[in-house]
């Protein structure tokens, strides 16, 4: 995505040295950022495959609480018939889901870099344990979403 200029930046978006713009991790500037960076991510690719996931966070701030009485927050990632579409909201119906508790690991989407795969990677183990942390279906999804779309680049790069 291009740099905003100043004048067009709300409180949901800020923008850093490195000219990225950040969002808050779960709010629908933050999903709306996601469906236009994957827009760009998909450009010229070849999507041969098929498959629904969908991240949920739940106990999410109040603030970022949608006005829909929706209690958990979350986004999903469809790609069918060739093209890769991103949606604000939580569906059970997919492939592969993952519900996270929004404190920690949402709040740990800003770490830079390969921040949060390490993050993950030594926390995961005690959050699965503790219930915070449910991968549900088809992980193969979670091998075969990279490579048309890179969260943790997304989530490094537009969280704050």
């Amino acid at each position: 995505m291009a740099n905003m200029p100043m004048t067009g930046l709300t409180e949901d978006c800020s923008v850093t040295d490195d000219g990225e713009d950040r969002y808050e991790a779960g709010s629908a500037a933050w999903v709306s950022a996601l469906s236009r960076y994957a827009e760009t991510a998909v450009s010229g690719k070849i999507i041969d495959d098929n498959f629904t996931f969908c991240a949920e966070y739940t106990d999410p701030p109040p603030h970022l609480v949608r006005r829909d009485g929706r209690s958990a927050l979350g986004y999903v990632v469809q790609i069918k018939d060739g093209r890769l579409s991103v949606f604000d909201g939580v569906r059970h119906d997919v492939d592969y889901r993952v519900t996270a508790a929004y404190d920690p690991v949402a709040l740990n989407y800003s770490l830079r870099g390969d921040g949060f795969l390490k993050w993950v990677t030594e926390h995961g183990p005690r959050l699965i344990q503790e219930g915070k942390l449910v991968m549900t279906g088809d992980q193969s999804v979670s091998r075969r979403l990279p490579k048309f779309l890179d969260l943790a680049d997304f989530y490094a790069k537009h969280t704050r």
